[in-house]
This record gives C-alpha cells, structure tokens and sequence, in this order.
C-alpha cells in the first residue's frame, strides 16, 4: 500500500514538471557585462569585462560565426571602440 501511495505521489508530481522555455542567443548588436574581481592575495584590481557580439560574421570550417569582442570600457559598441577580437559564437539546434 505505501509502494502505491509514493507511486501516486510521483506519479502527481512528475506530471506537473516543466523545462524552461527556448530563449535564442542574439544574434547581433548585443552587450553584457562580467565582473572580475581577483584574490586579495594578488595584486590585481577589480574591473568589467564588456563581451560584445558584433553585427560582423566570419565563416570557419563551412559554419558561420558571429565575431565576439571584449573590452575594459563602458561605452557601447561601435567600428571606432578599443574592443579585441575574443573568438567566434553560433547556435546549430537550440545548441
């Protein structure tokens, strides 16, 4: 009788169970923010780092790529900011 009670119980709980929904990466024009502080132990200082996804694609082995910048100040992206080339970012299937 427990045996079947806990299997309803499961069976209940396990019915109302929901993954989160899709949300696509951006694909361009895109800005956030990531905080670094380091060690107290060593001597360097706190700062932001600012992960730019760029309206700019490159093609590596067949597959597109959007261009992913970084840079150390707060103004927003544009073709004259000191960001540096950080690599290459896609999604393929909600991957």
């Amino acid at each position: 009788m427990k045996k079947l009670l806990l299997f309803s119980f499961m069976l209940a709980f396990l019915a109302n169970i929901k993954g989160q929904d899709y949300i696509p990466f951006p694909s361009s024009n895109t800005v956030w923010s990531e905080y670094f502080r380091a060690p107290v132990s060593t001597s360097l200082t706190s700062y932001y780092y600012r992960n730019i996804l760029a309206n700019k694609d490159t093609t590596i082995g067949a597959k597109t790529y959007h261009q992913l910048f970084y840079s150390h100040s707060d103004t927003v992206y544009d073709e004259n900011s000191p960001a540096a080339y950080n690599g290459g970012i896609r999604e393929s299937n909600r991957q």
